[in-house]
């Protein structure tokens, strides 16, 4: 879910226009279109994606890791102390928390920037678009 709104923000960032969606309280259903982001808000969307990217490297790695040393192992003997001394059962659990410091990063970040920047209507012209992200992110924190 996180990838994909991170995927969105980018295709949201080459639209033009104003935030048509300003409510004071931001709803899960809330539409917001036609959005023209700040010098500033661009900033913390590359933020924003640079987390995410690093969060997936290392998703793959985690994920990748184990496999790698199974396909160097030289013969049956060396294949047998692979599989047997790798933690395979702590993967799926590393992959979670990942998930999780990945999801208090972001929100950390957002949470920051409305902090700094939310009466600021030039720095931060989005706040609602950016309160529902925060929210988002907020959830699997």
């Amino acid at each position: 879910m996180a990838r994909y709104i991170s995927k969105c923000i980018a295709a949201i960032v080459v639209v033009t226009g104003v935030l048509t969606a300003t409510p004071s309280v931001v709803h899960a259903d809330t539409v917001f279109s036609n959005l023209r982001f700040s010098k500033d808000e661009v900033e913390l969307l590359r933020t924003i994606d640079q987390i995410e990217d690093a969060a997936g490297v290392t998703s793959s790695l985690l994920k990748a890791t184990p496999f790698i040393q199974l396909l160097a192992s030289l013969d049956p003997k060396e294949m047998a102390i692979t599989v047997a001394t790798n933690e395979w059962e702590r993967i799926g659990p590393a992959l979670k928390a990942l998930g999780t410091i990945k999801a208090c990063k972001i929100s950390g970040e957002i949470t920051l920037f409305l902090a700094e920047n939310g009466t600021n209507r030039a720095k931060n012209p989005n706040r609602a678009f950016f309160t529902r992200l925060q929210q988002q992110y907020g959830g699997g924190c």
